[in-house]
């Protein structure tokens, strides 16, 4: 449906695994429809390669690994190297049209979470496919005629990660996506009794893709999955 190779696991799955995610929402201040960009969250396939991989670390269940994890795996790596395209005019991979962790900007390109994470699928897959090779070269075999998988397409995932596009200040810090640091910076002030930061005056939720302020961790939660 969206011309992508590979797994594309779903933001909300149905019980036969199709994409459920609503497409339109009522935006209970205002009672008007929108468009809803939720199932642009690509990164939850990221999320179940990042546990394939610490699963079978963890308890190194080669079975599991067999049956179903590196087929899974090299699915959801399958698909991100078609999601990232060559920019002639960066030298880089780019990923564009995603929604990260953070929910309050939708669509955006090279959100640097996505990024990496995809970045680290590509290398990690070429050492899934190493580590299959050494420990059951009759699985691999297997595996390779299931999913018409050569090689040299391993190669090319790793090849292609050492070119994904990850942005940063001279000081270092990532930018969470490209134009992000263009966005208006907001000091906050205040919070409720929970917590929660209060918005300066005349700053409402439509207004939120305008500014740095963000839904949830997004580059933090990032720097806690690869400390």
């Amino acid at each position: 449906e969206y011309d992508y190779k590979g797994a594309m696991y779903p933001w909300q799955s149905g019980s036969d695994g199709r994409e459920e995610t609503q497409i339109v929402h009522l935006n209970p201040m205002s009672g008007k429809w929108g468009d809803d960009y939720s199932s642009l969250q690509r990164h939850v396939s990221l999320a179940i390669a990042y546990n394939i991989w610490h699963y079978f670390n963890t308890n190194n269940d080669i079975e599991f690994l067999k049956e179903y994890g590196a087929e899974m795996f090299h699915e959801i790596t399958r698909f991100w190297a078609s999601k990232a395209e060559f920019k002639a005019s960066s030298g880089r991979f780019s990923i564009a049209n995603v929604m990260g962790p953070d929910e309050f900007h939708e669509h955006v390109n090279n959100n640097a979470y996505t990024n990496m994470m995809a970045k680290w699928n590509l290398l990690a897959a070429y050492k899934l496919y190493q580590v299959l090779k050494k420990m059951d070269a009759r699985a691999l075999k297997s595996l390779k005629a299931k999913l018409d998988l050569a090689e040299k397409e391993v190669s090319r995932w790793r090849s292609k990660a050492q070119k994904i596009s990850i942005k940063m200040r001279r000081d270092q810090v990532i930018e969470q996506f490209d134009g992000y640091f263009r966005k208006r910076h907001i000091k906050i002030k205040e919070v409720d009794e929970n917590g929660i930061p209060l918005l300066p005056k005349g700053i409402k939720v439509k207004d939120y893709n305008s500014t740095q302020f963000v839904k949830q961790a997004d580059v933090l939660m990032l720097l806690y999955l690869f400390p």
